[in-house]
């Protein structure tokens, strides 16, 4: 039976996840390859890694009938990458993850569009007061504002993804599903790869290590350990915690890379992160979809 009411081991195993997720930009930003290439490699070693495991199992196996909108997943999905490691080209990770985290926004936003899915009053309100936050966190000019509005795009694109794979995923195992969508994902940006005329092979033997971190760590840790506390905790409870994901972001910009948060991500923070607060806590008496 779902609880929301957190154990000890609960929360370890949600601060593990916040911090894995949390290495995702700052790992990003040590790499000196292409957004893309990035983005493709992340997803192509994850997708080998899921599709190993599934491939263990005794039922992994799907209809070819229900492959459709898991195509879509995975598109959105790379194109959620593609996007988001973009804008860290142009402005800071403080910047970049707060806008990307207003995900569960734009989830509600979509769910209420396509899916006709209620949206409470407390959720409005923390709509209004994180799509208000964001116009301040956003630059007004410049590579700033560029990065900006990829980061927001990646928001977009990540609800997207979710708002599918919650409609599609009914009934499914987590491990033949992920393992479809991200080899989806990684195809889709090789063909950018090609398309752009990028490379494949990094600049520097270093970044290797970065992709492999990438893959392992806020992929496979991090959201894995997201899985595992959804079997037993209400899906807000978890959404909740991903507010904290700008603020490890930060601290290992800060201490890894030197970059301290910019005064729009300071001011905007309480705003984007209150309003996601408010959104996971409207969810509370709803049934979780994973």
């Amino acid at each position: 039976m779902i609880s929301g009411r957190l154990s000890r081991s609960d929360y370890v195993v949600l601060a593990l996840a916040v911090l894995a997720v949390s290495t995702s930009a700052p790992l990003i930003r040590l790499s000196q390859a292409e957004p893309l290439t990035i983005a493709f490699w992340r997803v192509f070693l994850a997708a080998v890694g899921t599709w190993l495991i599934a491939m263990t199992r005794a039922q992994w196996r799907i209809a070819p009938a229900t492959w459709g909108l898991t195509w879509l997943a995975g598109v959105f999905l790379g194109l959620h990458f593609w996007v988001w490691i973009s804008s860290l080209q142009y402005t800071s990770v403080a910047n970049s993850v707060l806008l990307v985290t207003t995900q569960p926004i734009w989830a509600a936003i979509i769910g209420r569009v396509f899916l006709r899915e209620r949206v409470p009053a407390v959720a409005v309100f923390g709509i209004v007061l994180t799509l208000a936050g964001s116009a301040v966190a956003i630059g007004m000019s410049g590579v700033q504002l560029q990065g900006d509005l990829l980061a927001l795009a990646g928001g977009v694109l990540a609800a997207a993804y979710m708002v599918v794979g919650r409609r599609e995923r009914q009934g499914w195992d987590t491990v033949p599903y992920l393992a479809r969508v991200y080899l989806t994902a990684a195809m889709l940006l090789a063909l950018g790869v090609v398309a752009t005329g990028q490379t494949f092979i990094p600049p520097r033997t270093e970044d290797w290590w970065v992709f492999v971190a990438l893959a392992v760590i806020p992929t496979g840790i991090g959201h894995s350990l997201y899985n595992y506390v959804l079997r037993h905790l209400p899906a807000y409870v978890v959404a909740t915690t991903i507010t904290g994901e700008p603020v490890g972001a930060s601290i290992l910009a800060y201490v890894v890379l030197g970059e301290s948060p910019p005064i729009r991500a300071l001011i905007a923070a309480p705003f984007i992160l209150g309003g996601i607060v408010l959104v996971g806590l409207s969810q509370r008496r709803r049934v979780p979809a994973l």
